[in-house]
């Protein structure tokens, strides 16, 4: 999960792209990719989304640290990306706190027990 904000989110346990120790260099084509970008100064990571999605399973979504995370990081981040492995290329756009929180909701309900998320989340609710 990538962030693009002028915030600080260390406080969210995140971290600035350039930090990042684990898959440095994909995040970073990614990041310049989807955020089109020239620089990656406002670029963070949030190094423990894995784990977040994990414990939020068979869990009221609602009062899980993934919902509080995402919830928070809405209103400070002009925008968030959210996908698993290499499927980073078609991801469905929301714009509002609402569709943001359902659809993550949704994603960690699936029957099917993926629990797999593909967003690209526009917390300005304007073009990036």
């Amino acid at each position: 999960m990538l962030c693009k904000t002028k915030n600080d989110l260390t406080s969210y346990n995140c971290k600035k792209i350039e930090q990042c120790l684990v898959n440095k260099q994909y995040l970073i084509k990614i990041a310049s990719e989807l955020f089109r970008v020239k620089t990656l100064n406002d670029v963070w990571a949030v190094t423990d989304i894995d784990l977040l999605f994990t414990q939020v399973q068979n869990q009221s979504f609602e009062n899980t640290e993934l919902h509080m995370r995402l919830s928070a990081l809405f209103d400070v981040c002009d925008v968030i990306l959210l996908w698993y492995s290499n499927f980073y290329d078609d991801l469905d756009e929301v714009n509002t706190k609402e569709q943001f929180i359902s659809t993550v909701k949704d994603s960690v309900n699936d029957p099917s027990g993926m629990c797999e998320c593909y967003l690209y989340v526009n917390c300005l609710n304007t073009s990036v």
